[in-house]
């Protein structure tokens, strides 16, 4: 075979940590990519020109701009730049980003009386749970059909890049979970290949989100999800924020931490009481799967008593009680500690490789706790049981393999 001819040939390779359905969503609404501009004036123009073009076009929707550093940006800047759209500038993290007053005022008013974690400032930040309402927001306008087959578009993509199958970890409600077992339905009778999300794990968002139980139970009422389809859905809650947006929960100060910083340690976005409640409801009705997004080592804490209490609930249901993730596992300290409890738990951490990349935390960590960032090979050699995933940033597996 000449050298023109070569191919490159992967084993079947699963992601564990993806997030089709937020792509999917991307693709529907087109959210454009700020992805390497350097300064705030580059960001703002090509924000104004966006802006511009779909106003002309009459669209009225939001737009989820993404993949934008700290700039600096404000709601005024944004205002003076959006041609009246409500638009969001999301940071690379996705948990955070900043806003214009259209998407502020609404936020604030779908808010009212709820208890949501995060911030919402009057500069136009927004992190965590404040963030995710202005992306659910934008996200409604999103039709069934639209995001079947957007979400088609993404599959086959990440098929192309290597990736056999996939666990999604952002199913956001039912009607997610519906258009998943649809688009499996279609898929399989029109492919030789078999379908690649094979976990697709419904998120629990407390306040700001549908109760995840209650979701499955309707679509089960309505016919649209059948008992197999449980063998693949699980919980997956969410202990923290990240790094990036100073929202991952640690045990002590961020390095950078300033006086007038609210969350000098980050913060739980996970209430512990309502999230057994919601492990019972789930393990009533079948679901025997859970995960737990944790990347600061107050959060990873946090999770593991919630794998204890899952642990107990699966024991009275007679199931598997290690098939508990926790996601991201970022910064387990002190790692000894934590790294023989996980172990004797036979629980799974789902670290990504490409978050080796964080190194570049070093301003928020600082030099002691950087270094035990990730530690992927001592978790190897702690036996702990490992699954991976690239979290879509990128969703490569070999870049993973590099990482």
């Amino acid at each position: 075979m000449s050298t023109s001819e070569q191919l490159v040939v992967l084993p079947p390779i699963t992601d564990a940590h993806d997030h089709v359905i937020a792509d999917a969503y991307s693709g529907v609404l087109q959210d454009p990519s700020l992805d390497g501009l350097t300064s705030k004036s580059e960001v703002l123009t090509r924000i104004q020109e966006e802006c511009l073009q779909r106003s002309e076009q009459g669209y009225q929707g939001f737009i989820l701009f993404r993949k934008v550093v700290e700039m600096g940006i404000t709601a005024e800047e944004l205002d003076a730049v959006s041609s009246g759209l409500p638009i969001v500038v999301l940071e690379p993290s996705n948990h955070g980003g900043v806003a214009n007053t259209s998407v502020l005022t609404q936020v604030r008013s779908f808010a009212e009386g709820k208890k949501l974690q995060g911030s919402i400032s009057d500069d136009g930040h927004v992190s965590e749970h404040y963030a995710t309402a202005a992306k659910n927001m934008a996200f409604a306008s999103v039709k069934d059909d639209e995001l079947s087959r957007s979400l088609e578009d993404v599959l086959i993509s990440r098929v192309r890049s290597g990736i056999s199958y996939v666990h999604d970890m952002g199913v956001r409600n039912g009607r997610d979970l519906v258009v998943i077992k649809e688009l499996k339905k279609k898929w399989e009778s029109e492919r030789s290949e078999p379908f690649p999300i094979t976990r697709g794990y419904i998120m629990h968002l407390g306040e700001v989100g549908p109760d995840p139980v209650a979701e499955i139970q309707t679509a089960l009422t309505e016919g649209k999800l059948a008992k197999d389809d449980l063998s693949w859905i699980g919980i997956k809650f969410l202990a923290d924020g990240t790094l990036g947006s100073h929202s991952a929960h640690l045990t002590e100060d961020y390095t950078d931490a300033t006086p007038d910083m609210q969350f000098p340690r980050g913060f739980s976005t996970m209430n512990s009481d309502k999230a057994e409640d919601v492990m019972k409801r789930a393990a009533e009705i079948g679901i025997r799967e859970v995960a737990v997004h944790a990347i600061g080592d107050q959060a990873i804490d946090d999770s593991l008593d919630l794998a204890e209490k899952w642990q107990e609930i699966a024991a009275e249901h007679g199931f598997d009680g290690t098939r508990f993730r926790i996601e991201h596992f970022e910064l387990p300290l002190p790692s000894d500690e934590v790294l023989k409890r996980i172990k004797d738990m036979g629980i799974w951490a789902g670290p990504q490789p490409n978050f080796l990349t964080d190194y570049g935390y070093v301003d928020r960590l600082g030099e002691e706790r950087i270094g035990a960032i990730s530690p992927h090979r001592t978790m190897h050699e702690a036996g702990v049981n490992m699954i991976f995933g690239t979290d879509r940033m990128p969703a490569s597996p070999l870049f993973a393999v590099w990482c």
